[in-house]
């Protein structure tokens, strides 16, 4: 087995707390070097138990051998030497990352390299459904920490030119593949943010200090490198390479699209795959995947762990269960998944959920609670808004909830419905039987549908076919002008996540097949005890009645337990609100937008 596989991890794992006390313990020296690799030694196994029960092929030590990600391995080569830093020497978003300052006193050279035997122990726990992989940072990466704008000079004292230090990085990562190689290694991956900082303008400038053609030649150079240590390794060594653009404490270090890169990384870098950080805004679009060269993989890094949403399930889930709505941003899921395009905080306010959209001058969604805790909150936000001097105000609002505001504050506030926000209410039962003479055109479809594809199928969403729909979801992407369109590829990449977490998000999926093509998707969940939301749903446009097909058999087969199903808003798309007409929605839920009457008082 080889990597990458269907479903993979990049990145260090979070220590367990025995390790950072054994680790503080060592460095201040109340335990020996021996005891504190017999904890690795025990975390590592652990780790890897859970790997293997959650039913991952690739099996890593979680880098707990390790302070950082590259420095570690840096520290390995002679000639490299590091010391505790005082103030922090890389800023990741404004937070000084205080990791060891790393430096050169000669000239690089590796022999029994300490990775190798780190690698030896994670080997052994290999089995017949796990492979062992190494992550080390690329050649570049190495390159560009000691010829950066900071470091050039000193490296230039020690080799007198950047070509006689280029040939000793290739050199000795040639000896250490051989090394890694010896020991068992078949799967090795590349960590290589240098390109992670070259899609930001200025970052390439101020970490390289150089501009125009010269910063262009560098990174040419970085490619080079990279490829020539590939091109040295044994043929049955897969190499991989991971991008991102800097992770420390959740913070990132720079942003920007692959655009600016794609042509050199993904279309003449000679690995194997790519593991590429897409989980925010930061990464750009998938526009630039196009230049992925040759039979190269992608492994598109969707889900992160660096923030931790998915943690908040059981305590949202909680308030949203005591005050049901037929709204259909009432979900975690709903958050949670357009919380990487939105920015929106929450915050537990007099035992009532409140939740901030901070990218639209700092307005509220209507708490979430029971009525006491709900006034209570209001208050408080009213009081909030006050102290800031800003206008108070509440979004998503239903009538029920102006109601309730209403006869608390009779006269005090207006709302303004927003029709492209009210959500199409539909009965569960029409729209699986469409019956009645209103719905005769529905019917129709299907039947031609029918006719057209009489090898068809019906089936849940399930672990056996997730990824069929997620690499449908790809293509339906590139068909649908989704990289050419924000609003577009935001929507695009919940729809991803929906799939990936499918079973962490509660959902239930309906899979549309043409023989063995799966031509149709559709993913939901209960919204409440009497009402299905509909979150996804994707078909081929070019497959005749798809929609109307799996729009009928995900509901038949999917939501006959609930009177009602919410199939969202139009966001004001004529085209998409003239189709969710034409089902005949029971009622609309409407959503508006709560101002006080007089402005701020």
């Amino acid at each position: 087995m080889n990597t990458p596989f269907r479903y993979d991890f990049v990145g260090s794992f979070l220590r367990p707390q025995k390790l950072k006390d054994a680790r503080k313990n060592f460095e201040e020296g109340t335990i020996s070097q021996e005891k504190l690799t017999a904890v690795e030694d025990e975390c590592i196994l652990e780790l890897v138990a859970k790997i293997k029960e959650l039913g991952y092929h690739v099996i890593t030590d979680g880098e707990f051998r390790r302070s950082t990600w590259h420095l570690d391995f840096m520290w390995g080569f002679e000639g490299i030497e590091h010391q505790k830093t005082v103030e922090g020497n890389t800023t990741f978003d404004a937070e000084a990352a205080m990791i060891d300052d790393t430096y050169m006193t000669g000239k690089i050279s590796v022999k029994n390299h300490p990775f190798v035997e780190h690698f030896k122990f994670i080997k052994a726990l290999e089995d017949e459904n796990t492979v062992a992989k190494q992550t080390i940072p690329s050649p570049g990466q190495f390159y560009a920490y000691f010829t950066g704008a900071q470091l050039l000079n000193t490296t230039l004292e020690i080799y007198g030119s950047e070509e006689a230090f280029a040939e000793d990085v290739i050199k000795a990562y040639g000896e250490f593949v051989q090394e890694i190689y010896a020991a068992g290694c078949r799967n090795l991956q590349f960590d290589d943010c240098v390109w992670g900082g070259m899609v930001d303008a200025k970052m390439a400038v101020a970490l390289t200090g150089r501009t125009g053609q010269r910063l262009e030649d560098y990174k040419k150079l970085l490619l080079e490198l990279n490829n020539q240590v590939v091109a040295q390794a044994p043929e049955d060594l897969v190499i991989n390479t991971h991008v991102c653009r800097g992770n420390y404490h959740s913070t990132f270090f720079s942003s920007g699209a692959y655009d600016s890169v794609a042509d050199l990384l993904f279309g003449e870098e000679n690995v194997n795959a790519y593991y590429l950080e897409y989980d925010d805004k930061r990464s750009g679009g998938f526009a630039p995947l196009a230049n992925v060269s040759g039979d190269k993989k992608v492994v598109l890094g969707l889900i992160t762990t660096k923030t931790p949403e998915l943690e908040d399930k059981e305590l949202i889930d909680y308030y949203f269960a005591q005050a049901p709505s037929r709204s259909c941003e009432r979900t975690f899921a709903n958050v949670y998944l357009w919380s990487r395009q939105y920015k929106v905080k929450y915050a537990i306010l007099h035992n009532a959920l409140v939740f901030r959209d901070e990218g639209d001058g700092h307005t509220y969604a209507y708490p979430v609670g029971k009525p006491e805790a709900v006034k209570a909150a209001l208050e408080e936000l009213m009081k909030i808004c006050e102290d800031e001097d800003c206008e108070f105000g509440l979004y998503c609002v239903t009538p029920e909830n102006f109601s309730q505001m209403e006869e608390w504050y009779p006269g005090q506030f207006r709302i303004e419905y927003d029709r492209d926000q009210a959500d199409y209410i539909y009965e569960t039962e029409k729209l699986a039987t469409l019956a009645g003479k209103k719905l005769h055109g529905k019917r129709n479809h299907i039947n031609k549908f029918k006719q057209l594809y009489p090898d068809w199928s019906y089936e849940s969403l399930s672990d056996e076919n997730v990824e069929e729909c997620f690499q449908m979801a790809l293509k339906w992407r590139n068909s649908n002008g989704c990289n050419d369109d924000p609003e577009k590829n935001a929507e695009m990449c919940v729809s991803l996540n929906s799939l990936r977490l499918y079973k962490e998000l509660g959902f239930k999926g309906g899979v549309l097949r043409n023989g063995e093509k799966i031509v149709a998707f559709t993913v939901g969940e209960e919204l409440c005890k009497d009402t299905f939301v509909v979150h996804i749903e994707k078909a081929f446009a070019d497959i005749q009645g798809a929609y109307p097909m799996i729009n009928q058999q995900f509901v038949e087969h999917e939501c006959m337990d609930y009177t009602y199903v919410n199939r969202e808003d139009d966001a004001g798309e004529e085209g998409l609100r003239k189709a969710k007409l034409s089902y005949r929605p029971a009622f609309l839920e409407e959503k508006g937008f709560v101002t006080r009457i007089g402005g701020q008082q």
